[in-house]
């Protein structure tokens, strides 16, 4: 007979939990079958022991995002019994990827008036771009900037002193991630010999 549907739970960006709790009489094994959300195009398979359909599959390595459709097939023994037809297709969608930010500074506490590099390092995602802020006003000739390797740059030259907010809004190169932002403080001390 044909296997129930799946069903899929524990649902992340890059991995689903698939079972069924019912198990096809003289069925040896089983096979999932990984669909593009269009039901046709077989994406992967995997085997899949009857304690695993049971119990819960892992599946794993798929896409932020991105809405598949799974099946099982009972695998027979072959000579009493043959495969079954792939059962009713489950629809699931991973969910968006996260994405953080952390800045560094070249120098903390910087000078009044002095180049400061700050560095964007993201995690989650490796491409996009960072807007960066001081004291919540976007800094001239940091906007948009393109995040390579996970990094992004920013040359400010700070023009007030003492304690200044500086912040980094990042937006994925993919719609599958959530954007991120962070904040951090730096400290501008007065020139210590005249220009």
């Amino acid at each position: 007979s044909t296997p129930d549907s799946p069903t899929a739970s524990s649902i992340t960006a890059t991995s689903a939990v698939l079972s069924n709790p019912s198990i096809v009489a003289n069925a040896q094994s089983y096979q999932l079958n990984l669909y593009a959300s269009n039901g046709t195009t077989l994406l992967d398979t995997k085997t899949v022991t009857n304690e695993q359909v049971t119990g819960g599959y892992s599946l794993t390595g798929l896409t932020p995002n991105t809405t598949y459709r799974v099946g099982f097939i009972a695998i027979a023994d072959g000579t009493n019994y043959s495969n079954s037809a792939v059962s009713n297709l489950r629809t699931f969608t991973t969910t968006l990827g996260t994405t953080s930010v952390g800045l560094t500074f070249s120098s903390n506490p910087a000078v009044f008036r002095t180049n400061v590099t700050i560095t964007a390092s993201v995690t989650g995602y490796a491409s996009g771009k960072i807007t960066y802020f001081a004291n919540g006003k976007r800094i001239a000739g940091c906007i948009s900037r393109v995040v390579a390797s996970s990094t992004s740059t920013c040359a400010w030259k700070p023009t007030l002193n003492g304690n200044n907010s500086i912040s980094a809004s990042y937006t994925p190169g993919s719609n599958g991630y959530n954007p991120s932002s962070v904040s951090s403080n730096i400290t501008i001390q007065r020139r210590s010999t005249p220009r």
